[in-house]
């Protein structure tokens, strides 16, 4: 087994055309291939293959266990324009951030397993050349994680349920996006490769991922609430998972005399269908006669046997397509064995894909896209205890678009006995 550390990152370049938004990911997976800024899809050839390209364990001999991690803490800030609208108390007196400008608003995660606000992003992998029972047959099994970031608090330590009632707490400007977001998703994986020539490799890989999420979403309370009233507004969180997530991906690696090594790779979408259940908790000036409960089963789209407290809910969603294609130059020494290596790779994100959610076709849908989440909670008004109408389907659209980016990167390894150091 052979130590690895962190290594070092050359550079890196991306470019999302005209985007409104670009990709949201991280480039590689685990700490070697985030590294070398992710242009790895020629020179992965640890457990790290297993979603970076499946071909690479192919290079596997005898038993390899590869534990490698990512600590990433997502940046983000939101400023709206303009400022609170005038708004009135009940008794009267108006509340004092009335016509104060909208500050900005930081992400300030809490993760759970974190260090600090920085998440780990594991990978955890064996792979095994079969003992050479069939030549040129590895196999790999294991879990990594997307490198995005799966949690968000935008609420700036508003609590709804505390401070709705109170007149001197601002609520956040970012109160009608998404509030706080909790995420966990895992994608345990096989994959195997088989070396066709001396010089080619291909792999494969299939995913049976899983996901778990808490999502909470301030809306109007009240119809027509335009003043944006924090007491005719109403909280929601919706707590769902998808506990299948089928997906793969494809690979091959091809070299060219000692020193030149090309690679290519292709991942499926990975298509989120997460149900559970919503809870709402209604501000103190909303109409106490209308209330939100469950739909009739027969007009239910998630699941039937909702209740009063908890409605049933569902959230569909994707991560893009991708596909890199890169090449890799080797520095040998005199006995041809490699001391260094710089590798130039391309890739895209499929981040643009679109579903038509306008009002006649997003019920009933089941087209999911990277930069749309459909929402669909089976609740519905009810006044004076009789059901009147079902909660609107909504789909939040973040606008994002295709990117491509160019990555360069590469290490240089340090004997230290009978492992190396990679740097």
């Amino acid at each position: 087994m052979k130590l690895r550390g962190i290594g070092i990152a050359t550079g890196l370049f991306a470019a999302a055309g005209s985007a409104s938004a670009g990709g949201l990911f991280v480039p590689g997976s685990g700490a070697v291939s985030t590294s070398r800024a992710g242009a790895a899809v020629a020179s992965a050839d640890d457990g790290e293959a297993l979603s970076v390209n499946p071909a690479g364990i192919a290079k596997t001999q005898g038993v390899k266990i590869t534990f490698s991690a990512t600590l990433i803490q997502y940046f983000m800030s939101f400023s709206r324009r303009g400022s609170y609208d005038p708004v009135t108390n009940p008794d009267g007196t108006t509340r004092p951030y009335n016509g104060t400008d909208y500050d900005t608003v930081e992400n300030d995660p809490k993760p759970p397993l974190g260090i600090g606000k920085w998440q780990p992003l594991p990978v955890l992998v064996a792979s095994w050349d079969l003992g050479g029972r069939v030549p040129g047959l590895a196999i790999a099994g294991g879990l990594y994680t997307p490198s995005g970031y799966p949690f968000r608090d935008m609420s700036q330590g508003y609590d709804f349920k505390r401070d709705v009632s109170t007149d001197t707490i601002a609520p956040p400007p970012t109160r009608y996006d998404i509030m706080t977001q909790e995420s966990a998703l895992l994608l345990p994986s096989i994959a195997a490769a088989y070396r066709i020539t001396p010089d080619l490799d291909v792999g494969a890989r299939f995913t049976a991922g899983n996901l778990k999420t808490k999502t909470q979403v301030i809306v109007w309370g009240t119809p027509a609430n335009v003043d944006e009233d924090i007491r005719n507004d109403s909280i929601f969180t919706a707590d769902v998972a998808d506990g299948f997530i089928p997906t793969g991906g494809i690979g091959a690696t091809y070299r060219i005399g000692p020193s030149i090594e090309i690679g290519a790779n292709w991942t499926a979408p990975v298509v989120i269908k997460a149900k559970g259940t919503a809870v709402s908790f209604k501000g103190p000036s909303t109409d106490q006669s209308k209330v939100i409960g469950p739909v009739p089963d027969a007009m239910a789209k998630c699941a039937k046997g909702g209740t009063a407290e908890e409605q049933k809910a569902c959230i569909s969603l994707q991560l893009p397509m991708t596909a890199q294609v890169g090449g890799r130059y080797k520095f040998l020494d005199s006995a041809g064995k490699v001391i260094g290596d710089v590798e130039l790779d391309l890739d895209w994100e499929n981040w643009g894909k679109r579903c038509n959610f306008d009002s006649a076709h997003i019920v009933g849908s089941t087209c999911t896209s990277p930069g749309q989440f459909r929402v669909q909670i089976d609740s519905g008004l009810y006044v004076n205890d009789t059901f009147t109408q079902a909660l609107q389907t909504n789909a939040v659209n973040l606008g994002l678009q295709d990117t491509y980016g160019v990555r360069l990167g590469g290490s240089y390894r340090i004997p230290l006995g009978e492992n190396e150091i990679t740097a």
